[in-house]
């Protein structure tokens, strides 16, 4: 993944985005931006704990809603599916 460096000249910069953004539609860090970086690592641990609960969120509604489905379809004598 590329890697945008801010400490470089305008029109390094400039290419560097263009490039990243041309070969991949993104980059993967930014740096010489300024913000330390502890705060970079808390905010980058924060979103993954985030997504990561998000995606557990949607894996329980997909099971939890499927078997609901299927037992409002179970009949007493048979399965209609």
């Amino acid at each position: 993944m590329p890697v945008v460096n801010l400490g470089d000249n305008r029109t390094d910069l400039v290419h560097q985005i263009l490039k990243a953004s041309q070969e991949l539609g993104l980059f993967d860090q930014v740096v010489n931006h300024g913000v330390p970086a502890k705060l970079v690592s808390v905010y980058s641990r924060s979103c993954l704990r985030c997504l990561q609960q998000r995606i557990r969120r949607a894996k329980l509604h997909h099971v939890l809603g499927r078997s609901k489905e299927m037992q409002a379809r179970n009949q007493p004598f048979g399965l209609r599916w």
